[in-house]
């Protein structure tokens, strides 16, 4: 099967006209996982030792970005973050499939970036810069589908170091920006959409002191977030209970759609596309303009 088979009940037609054809045509080797009680209870027992999101983190992105947490073995995924190699399952919508032909989660956020970055506000930025930008993928891709200047930030500075050394962003546009730290707080200077992956998460309950930053900062005109935002999920079934308990306990995002409903920016979308990894349905869409 192709992955378009697999996504015709996740988004419309116009959503769809907006992926990129090589993920809807690729080719995909998914084994459906029948037993969800037994799924999610290994899940459960293996994920107990994972750790909590936040500062104390630091240092294992350091680490992890210098190198060691990133893979060169896929020429057509450059700059790879090793845990989409180790992932072994996806989550489409109210179903668990064992990924036998690999990277399947990585194709799936491709398709909400192709979605998340077809968006109106693009028109009104000259710039798009990706707070936690880690290893610099996600950019890499953007470069081969938007025309606008890209700068990438991030809390490591080995991040910040390696995106310019290997080219995927200019010199003078790479920033460090430490979500809990308001002093390291920067963006480009020209009109920028502020753009998060599975970032922000790591804030867990700290994320207003820094998204305050980005409603104060006169050249940012909007954000697009694709992170775990478990205001968006729905418990209508048992996939979705688990990934809003496994986002608990990691403490990742707390009330975030919540606040950005509250706080008197436009919400253009805000969806939950049920598409995940193994443990967690981790990317709904946020899309905010001033």
């Amino acid at each position: 099967m192709i992955l378009k088979d697999y996504l015709l009940n996740i988004y419309s037609a116009p959503e769809l006209a907006q992926v990129n054809e090589k993920w809807l045509s690729r080719p995909v080797n998914l084994e459906e996982i029948h037993d969800l009680h037994v799924f999610l209870s290994q899940c459960e027992l293996e994920s107990s030792s994972f750790k909590k999101a936040g500062p104390h983190r630091k240092d294992d992105w350091e680490l992890g970005w210098s190198g060691h947490g990133i893979t060169t073995e896929y020429p057509d995924f450059p700059d790879l973050p090793y845990y989409f190699k180790k992932n072994t399952h996806v989550r489409i919508g109210d179903k668990a499939y064992r990924d036998l032909s690999g990277l399947t989660e990585l194709c799936l956020l491709r398709t909400i970036q192709d979605v998340a970055f077809a968006s109106e506000l693009l028109k009104r930025a000259q710039a798009v810069i990706e707070f936690g930008c880690g290893t610099g993928h996600n950019l890499s891709y953007l470069a081969s589908r938007i025309p606008h200047n890209l700068y990438g930030a991030d809390w490591a500075k080995s991040a910040v170091e390696r995106i310019v050394e290997a080219g995927i962003v200019e010199s003078g546009r790479a920033f460090r920006v430490d979500y809990f730290d308001k002093a390291t707080f920067q963006a480009p200077p020209e009109p920028y959409v502020a753009f998060t992956n599975a970032s922000l998460e790591q804030s867990g309950e700290n994320y207003k002191e820094f998204i305050n930053f980005l409603f104060t900062d006169e050249e940012c005109i909007g954000g697009i977030h694709i992170e775990p935002i478990s205001d968006l999920v729905s418990p209508s079934h048992d996939l979705n209970k688990f990934s809003i308990d496994y986002a608990k306990r990691r403490a990742y995002l707390t009330n975030f759609y919540e606040y950005m409903k509250n706080s008197g920016k436009i919400i253009l979308v805000a969806k939950d596309f049920e598409l995940g990894s193994k443990f967690i349905s981790g990317y709904q869409l946020l899309i905010w303009a001033k």
